[in-house]
Formats: C-alpha cells, sequence, structure tokens
C-alpha cells in the first residue's frame, strides 16, 4: 500500500486561534464569505459534533487520509504532529477495523494535540472517560 505523507502546514499563530476561539462558527463563514472565500473550502462539515458540548477545538489542522481502514496513517500523524495541532481524519467507513483506541489517544494528548476529528466511520463510538 503507498502513502502519502506531507509536511505539517504551517502553525497558525496564537494570537490569531485566541481571537477565533471567541467567535461562532456562523460569524467565522460570514467573515470568510465577506474575504470572497468560500466557508465550503475552508471548514468542516456542520454535521461534525463533539462527543461532549463543552468541547472546542481551535487549532491548525493537520490532515490524515486512511486507506481501507488502515490506520498507520492516524498513527504517524499523530507522532508528527506537536501541541498547537488537531487531527483531522478522513475516515473510509472501513467496518471490520477500530481507527483508534486508548494509545493512540494517550499518544495524542501527551504530545499535546488539540484534539482528534474523525469523519466518516459507519459505526457507533462510545466513549467512557471525557476529557476536556
Amino acid at each position: 500500500m503507498e502513502y502519502d505523507y506531507r509536511p505539517l502546514p504551517e502553525l497558525i499563530p496564537e494570537e490569531l486561534l485566541v481571537r477565533a476561539e471567541k467567535l461562532s462558527s456562523p460569524n467565522i463563514c460570514d467573515g470568510l464569505t465577506k474575504l470572497k472565500l468560500n466557508p465550503v473550502n475552508y471548514t468542516m462539515d456542520a454535521a461534525i459534533k463533539p462527543v461532549c458540548d463543552s468541547m472546542k477545538i481551535v487549532a491548525t489542522a493537520s490532515t490524515v487520509d486512511t486507506k481501507d481502514g488502515d490506520n498507520l496513517p492516524i498513527h504517524v500523524g499523530i507522532y508528527n504532529c506537536k501541541p498547537g495541532y488537531c487531527l483531522v481524519v478522513a475516515g473510509k467507513a472501513a467496518e471490520d477495523r477500530a481507527y483508534m483506541g486508548d494509545l493512540m489517544g494517550g499518544a495524542a494528548a501527551a504530545i499535546g494535540l488539540g484534539g482528534i476529528i474523525i469523519f466518516n466511520v459507519s459505526f457507533p463510538i462510545f466513549i467512557v472517560d471525557i476529557y476536556s
């Protein structure tokens, strides 16, 4: 299987993240529209929700594309990240494998990731403990 690993994007300056954290998603989308930027190209699907309403991620996104449920790219994505980033994983709705578990989540927290977003998962995810 061939993988396409890319370098981390440039980290968004902290002062911009602090300002963005005070805004709602619709405010950010309206601002993008006023800048003549299509929000669809710069924001995530509104159907993506946190597992807990009090959770919020404001960070530079590093993206990972999986193939056929293979979680090796997620491992690489976690270990290539640094504090200030969040990992956004494009799942491929594989039903016969888990994308990640406690070890990978613990590694991401230890590295200082702002969070992990996984979309296109075809099964329910249950969580015992939520750390915010």
